[in-house]
């Protein structure tokens, strides 16, 4: 009774990283895709010929000149990609805006000074692009690196809200204060062992609910008399089971 209703959560769970994957699309959609990268990659191309060429006008050596694009316009990609995972990330949003005006004024600039060197204000706006990329960039790679675990947190409490609704009403066993210890084990280790055998599904939903409202997994392990590892394997079982 139990069973059924986590094997749904998960089941829906898995539905929507999938649908997030872009697996099981159809010819059509595939073609679309195809099709918008392709036009991604030759604005890519043309923005890349403006922007090599006045890195060099600025200074830049015609091998280092080849870098200089990829810093503006590669910023500008990985920031999108950060918009679409962390969705709310007001810091991807602005590294996203904030590349893409770049790589606009840049292209404009290119075409507007005439040609030779660049003004040296012009030069010195040029050559601070890096070192401000250098300084932006590792924080939106700390909240990309952030967001899986953020991800199985939400798809744990969703498992953990299914199997509390399932048992709505459950109470919480203590430890039985008489029970009596062999005299060849420890009393903690007995104690815990002897927990284990009498959990039940409706006391292990019970502890999936007290997580979800915020108690600690320690504590939950304290209440049942188990260990904290039986308590992560019960919420790794209810999201894999299905």
């Amino acid at each position: 009774m139990l069973q059924k209703p986590i094997q749904q959560a998960v089941k829906s769970i898995r539905t929507d990283r999938k649908n997030h994957t872009g697996t099981g699309t159809t010819p059509r959609h595939r073609l679309e895709v195809a099709a918008t990268f392709g036009i991604a990659l030759l604005a890519f191309v043309l923005s890349y010929a403006k922007l090599v060429g006045l890195a060099e006008r600025a200074g830049y050596t015609p091998r280092m000149a080849t870098l200089w694009p990829l810093i503006v316009d590669g910023l500008a990609v990985v920031a999108t990609l950060a918009v679409l995972k962390l969705q709310k990330s007001g810091y991807a949003w602005f590294l996203l805006l904030a590349a893409t005006t770049v790589s606009v004024i840049a292209a404009v600039a290119s075409a507007v000074f005439p040609d030779g060197a660049l003004p040296p204000v012009a030069a010195a706006l040029v050559s601070v692009v890096p070192p401000l990329c250098l300084l932006v960039t590792p924080h939106l790679a700390v909240q990309l690196m952030r967001k899986p675990k953020q991800h199985d947190d939400v798809a744990v409490r969703t498992v953990a809200t299914v199997a509390a609704e399932a048992v709505p009403d459950v109470a919480v066993v203590a430890p039985d204060e008489d029970a009596t210890v062999a005299p060849d084990e420890p009393p903690q280790l007995f104690t815990i062992a002897n927990k284990q055998k009498r959990t039940t599904p409706a006391q292990r939903a019970d502890a999936l609910r007290l997580i979800t409202q915020g108690v600690p997994r320690r504590e939950v392990a304290r209440r049942y008399a188990v260990s904290d590892t039986t308590v992560r394997r019960w919420l790794r079982t209810s999201i894999e089971a299905a």
